[in-house]
């Protein structure tokens, strides 16, 4: 007869294994497994647990953590096991064909990685605009894929278009656009000389200053080439007008800067009479006169240990290489040095040769009278030694005890290096 109230349903049973090998008297935790796989109970009543004959009471003699019982008191070795779990699934055989439709089917429940065959989603099985980019796996839209003629210029993305896209000789001339083809568009070098037609390289076409000096062939700017009066001075190197480059009489005295032609530029002898001016030439304006004064005074032996002199004053005319001097100063007193008696302070240093005195005089002294101040011939710089000349010795080199206190004055002439 018919169950009344609550139909029975098919309840299904897992036999666990027996894990009674695990008792030692101390382990009270154990996974449950069937036939080697974990077993998950729905809910701890669900278990039958039986160990050494005693059925254990859910919750309160073992309880339950995924997979994993607990019990209160450790099994000891020797005990058996029974268990069984209940209700963990609900066999409800397989549905006939047919009956599972799309609206037993619930949201998102075939998912594309475990309840689809391979190949069973075909072409009528896609709604229009249904594959997008996100849907297409990268490098799998190939050659054959793509309809002919379908690729448009609406297709390609700005710039994708690269030189390894493009096949060789692919860009024919009908390709480019007229005047197209700019500047940035060559490489570096690739107009060659064959790329040019014979006189096509025009006025026009030359960048200002673009042909330098690396352009022109040796010897291609000939004199018809240069616009009369272009070559300036700055386009003359220095030292690049030779002699051979001066017609002859073509350096006028117009040329000359003046004072430019220094002593340097006239040959030896070739000032003649007739080349200076009549008196163009006096001492006082010679180029190498100079006039100057100096400080004279006198030593003894080379020292001058308590020598005092004053009022000295003398002047230096130097006309090239020829020196005249005069000169006076008053000896005060002539201190404690000895020997030859020499004039020092001369503006210029003699050279040693051609030295002569000229009137020399000194008050007092042991020989009196006049005495002339000429250089031995070897005393350079500028001290010259005494030499007696007169009521002295001649040739006697004047000594400090020939001297006394008073004036030293003379004139002297001598020739510099």
């Amino acid at each position: 007869m018919p169950h009344v109230g609550r139909q029975p349903g098919f309840a299904q049973i897992t036999k666990l294994d027996d894990i009674s090998g695990s008792f030692n008297g101390s382990q009270t935790s154990f996974n449950l497994t069937s036939g080697g796989v974990a077993v998950y109970p729905i809910q701890i009543e669900a278990i039958l647990l039986q160990i050494g004959g005693v059925w254990q009471n859910p919750g309160t003699a073992f309880t339950l953590n995924g997979n994993i019982i607990t019990t209160t008191e450790a099994p000891t070795t020797g005990e058996s096991f029974h268990g069984v779990v209940l209700g963990s699934g609900l066999n409800i055989g397989t549905p006939s064909d047919g009956t599972v439709t799309g609206a037993k089917l619930a949201a998102d429940a075939v998912s594309a990685n475990t309840k689809l065959a391979s190949g069973v989603v075909t072409t009528h099985a896609l709604a229009a605009s249904a594959v997008t980019t996100a849907k297409l796996a990268d490098s799998n839209v190939t050659t054959a894929k793509l309809a002919d003629s379908n690729v448009t210029t609406a297709k390609l993305a700005d710039s994708n278009v690269t030189t390894a896209k493009l096949a060789s000789d692919a860009v024919t001339t009908a390709k480019i656009t007229d005047a197209n083809v700019t500047t940035a568009k060559l490489a570096s070098d690739a107009v060659t000389t064959a790329k040019i037609t014979d006189a096509n390289v025009t006025t026009v076409k030359l960048a200002d200053s673009s042909v330098t000096t690396a352009k022109l062939a040796d010897s291609s700017v000939t004199t018809a080439k240069l616009a009369d009066s272009n070559v300036t001075t700055a386009k003359l190197a220095d030292s690049n007008v030779t002699t051979a480059k001066l017609a002859d009489s073509s350096v006028t005295t117009v040329k000359l800067a003046d004072s430019n032609v220094t002593t340097a530029k006239l040959a030896d002898a070739s000032v003649t009479a007739a080349k200076v001016a009549s008196g163009a030439i006096s001492i006082t304006t010679a180029s190498d006169y100079v006039q100057s004064t100096w400080t004279p005074s006198i030593e003894f032996g080379g020292g001058t240990t308590g020598l005092s002199v004053n009022q000295q004053a003398a002047t230096a005319f130097k006309i090239g290489k020829l020196v005249f001097v005069f000169f006076d100063f008053n000896i005060i007193s002539k201190g404690t040095s000895t020997g030859n008696a020499k004039i020092t302070g001369l503006p210029y240093v003699a050279n040693g040769t051609g030295l002569t005195g000229v009137g020399g005089y000194i008050e007092g002294g042991t020989t009196g009278g006049t005495k002339m101040f000429l250089n031995t011939g070897n005393t350079f710089g500028t001290a010259k030694a005494l030499i007696y000349r007169g009521a002295g010795s001649p040739g006697t080199i004047v000594q400090d005890s020939d001297l006394s206190v008073g004036w030293c004055s003379g004139i002297l002439l001598y020739w510099i290096s």
